[in-house]
């Protein structure tokens, strides 16, 4: 049987719900499972009001917690079971993520491992905290272009196993690539045409 395609997705208060149902929609609809975690609480609520009540949650903050996922210690994460993270952003969001060495760990591992790291907009400032820009070109989001080191105009941009995307309204195009990177055309396509995206 041929194994299940699964990406980590951490949700933390400040969320964009407008990038994160994009996201589910298209990847679910290629098949691939989103572990769509709470952190650290299992109702969390978007930048624009919107609650969500999620399957789980798992306190991860520090270091020694992700030493802790290593090792085996927290039930419910098993890092070698993901393909890779995506990041989302929203304006609360992504500073709230960016202060959490736990994900930062995950981050660094899974970009080093050569899996998938794909972050939304604003969560891109995530990335470059975490120290894997260096280098990379990106798709920065709309009116930063100028802290990062190599923007692109394109609204999502693809370096190796980095997925970019500048803002919310480009998150359909932003999770299509993310399907044709790990299925390829033949079945982003067939997406963008069920669900018309230009």
């Amino acid at each position: 049987m041929k194994q299940k395609i699964k990406i980590l997705l951490p949700l933390v208060e400040g969320f964009n719900e407008l990038e994160l149902i994009n996201i589910l929609v298209v990847l679910k609809k290629a098949g691939i499972e989103v572990d769509v975690v709470g952190l650290p609480n299992k109702i969390v609520k978007g930048e624009n009001g919107i609650t969500l009540m999620l399957d789980r949650s798992i306190f991860l903050r520090t270091k020694q917690d992700f030493e802790k996922v290593i090792k085996g210690e927290i039930p419910g994460i098993n890092l070698n079971e993901y393909y890779g993270i995506i990041l989302i952003g929203g304006e609360k969001g992504y500073k709230i993520l960016e202060k959490s060495e736990a994900i930062k760990e995950i981050v660094k591992r899974f970009f080093n491992q050569g899996k998938l790291v794909a972050a939304s907009s604003l969560a891109l400032f995530s990335l470059k905290k975490f120290g894997i820009l260096e280098n990379r070109k990106v798709s920065a989001p709309y009116g930063f272009e100028r802290e990062f080191e190599y923007p692109r105009r394109e609204d999502v941009v693809v370096d190796g196993n980095l997925i970019t995307s500048r803002g919310i309204g480009k998150s359909l195009n932003f999770a299509v690539k993310i399907v044709e990177s790990i299925l390829g055309k033949s079945v982003a396509n067939k997406i963008k045409e069920e669900l018309l995206i230009s």
